[in-house]
This record gives C-alpha cells, structure tokens and sequence, in this order.
C-alpha cells in the first residue's frame, strides 16, 4: 500500500488570483504526482491548520495596498522544522515583465527575510488581477503613467503549474 505524502497548500486572497493560484498548484501536485492535497483558506478569526501531519506546506498571500494578507502573515510564526515550506504571493505588479525582480524582493523576500526561522524550498511571485471597479482613478492614472502598457490582470496560470510541477518533483524526493 503506497502512502501518500501529505500536502497543505494555505492561503489568502482578496480578488480571487491568490486562490485560483493555490487551486492550479494543489490540482498539479495531486494528479500529476499523486500527494495527498488540504487546501485552507485564511479568514478572519478562523483557527489555523494544525500542521504537524504534513510534510510539505505551501503558503500563498495576496499582496494588498503593498501588504502581505494579515492571517497568511502571521502563519509565517509558525515552527515549519523538518517541513518542505514553499511560498508565493499574488500581485498585480509581479506579472508586469519589468516589475518582476522589484515585486519579488520587495512583497517576498523582503517580508520571509523577517522571519529568520524559516527554511523555503521555493518562493514565487505571481501577477494578480483588480477589478477595474476596484481601482481609484488617482491610482491608475499614477500606474499609467509609469507602466506605458498598464494591466489589470497580470494573472499566468502556466506559471503557476510550471512552479506546482518544480514543487512536485522535489516532494517527491522524499519517497523515491
């Protein structure tokens, strides 16, 4: 009987692209290599998972006015010793070709780097969407201004399988 490997994929996500971000990753790693996939979703005032039964954990934030999702933050405090731990966040400047690098160190690294506990196999940084409604006109014209070619969704679902399947192949480490 073969045991599968246990995975937790938490998030938090305001538009939906930190979510649809984990539903590609956990879909990828479950069929694709065959783990065992929980999926939780941060909420307010929500207890967190208790993950003392996974071996690999992924932790996905949206990223909000340049700011980590307040419940996926403090998931970070947690003790992940002896855990595969991979994160990534989802924002819309992340998927802007020239943005990448800045998104990515500042809203990623620059926030884990905090937390010198933790030990990551990977971090990604993933372009996101705002509904247009959403976005105050001062703001996008500030945006436009700097970014010539100015999207609202920056989203790539193919990056975010391509990342799933780099994940995989290094769970799946542990059981060959």
């Amino acid at each position: 009987m073969t045991v599968l490997t246990k995975t937790l994929v938490a998030y938090q996500t305001i538009h939906g692209s930190t979510k649809e971000a984990a539903s590609m990753t956990a879909k990828t790693l479950e069929e694709d290599y065959q783990l065992q996939i929980d999926i939780h979703e941060f909420e307010e005032n929500k207890e967190y998972p208790d993950i003392s039964e996974y071996e690999n954990i992924i932790v996905g934030s949206c990223i909000f006015h340049g700011k980590w999702g307040k419940n996926a933050e403090e998931f970070l405090k947690h003790d992940f010793t002896g855990k595969k731990l991979a994160i990534y966040i989802c924002a819309g400047f992340a998927g802007e070709k020239e943005l990448y690098e800045q998104a990515l160190n500042i809203f990623l690294r620059g926030n884990i780097d905090k937390y010198t506990h933790l030990k990551t196999i990977s971090i990604e940084a993933f372009g996101g969407r705002v509904p247009k409604s959403k976005i105050p006109h001062v703001w996008f014209l500030q945006a436009s201004k700097r970014l010539a070619n100015f999207r609202y969704d920056t989203r790539d679902l193919v990056r975010v399988k391509d990342w799933a399947h780099k994940l995989g192949k290094v769970f799946a480490e542990e059981n060959n």
